[in-house]
């Protein structure tokens, strides 16, 4: 069973990110500052570390410069919850602290990185899959289906960054972070397969994300390539196409902008004397 050390000062976070990753079947240890985090990592060190951007007592980026820079942890894994946060230790981050971002906390998401890391990196004793010949029993990294990449949905509008992962057939998960909360979309082989935004899955979870990223013109979104095996852990909760699904939503987004127009008519219209 793999090790994940999870340190957020929102106990908030730590709860819930805490109980999926336990329901995932990982042992999770938790560490609400930095300062605590390092002494766990003295004695018992995690296959994985999860961190918040902003800690108690210094950010994420400081926390895993410290990792990074002893010989005795330097090679664990750390993913960074970043929600658009910079570093503000003055810490560089990146790719010079060889760290993996994760934008937002959408539980979903967090998890599916988690499995990715912890699948991929040397240090992890999850079990391979069978395999023959010279290679056999070696574990090598994935090639991406796809780049990273991230933006702001003023820009560029959610539906069409589902159109491009779709029609590229990519496969991974597409976080959003928009200010009514966090969500995400699985996709598998450019098929929509899972959304979840707060207490909604499935096609629901997708047209509230698609109406929320509408309403905000600061909402963000970052796509994180995956291999197929850690999208297989999430449930398949939605079935039709993503042309069909998006068609759904415009004409549901369409029939509620006329109602709300018809609303603001009669509320503005002048009141009509009663004849006497």
């Amino acid at each position: 069973m793999s090790k994940v050390l999870l340190v957020d000062a929102d106990q908030r976070h730590l709860v819930t990110l805490q109980k999926r990753l336990a329901e995932a079947g990982y042992e999770v240890a938790v560490a609400s500052s930095g300062s605590f985090a390092l002494t766990m990592l003295e004695w018992d060190r995690p296959d994985l570390i999860v961190s918040g951007a902003q800690i108690e007592d210094m950010d994420g980026y400081e926390l895993c410069s410290i990792v990074r820079s002893d010989p005795m942890t330097k090679e664990i894994p750390f993913l960074l919850v970043a929600d658009g946060a910079a570093p503000t230790s003055g810490v560089v981050g990146g790719d010079e602290l060889d760290i993996t971002r994760v934008e937002g906390y959408a539980p979903a998401l967090v998890l599916a990185q988690v499995k990715h890391l912890l699948r991929h990196h040397p240090l992890a004793d999850l079990p391979s899959p069978p395999d023959s010949g010279p290679q056999a029993g070696r574990k090598v990294p994935v090639e991406a289906s796809g780049l990273t990449f991230q933006g702001s949905l003023g820009v560029l509008d959610l539906t069409s960054v589902v159109q491009v992962i779709a029609a590229g057939g990519k496969t991974g998960c597409l976080g959003l972070s928009c200010a009514t909360g966090g969500g995400v979309m699985v996709f598998e082989s450019g098929r929509l397969v899972h959304a979840e935004f707060g207490k909604a899955i499935g096609e629901r979870a997708f047209a509230a994300l698609v109406s929320a990223s509408q309403r905000d013109v600061s909402a963000r979104f970052h796509f994180d390539p995956l291999d197929g095996l850690a999208v297989a852990g999430f449930p398949k909760t939605i079935h039709r196409r993503v042309e069909q699904l998006l068609l759904t939503v415009a004409v549901e987004l369409d029939e509620c902008g006329r109602s709300d127009h018809d609303a603001q008519k009669v509320a503005v219209a002048p009141a009509t004397s009663e004849a006497g």
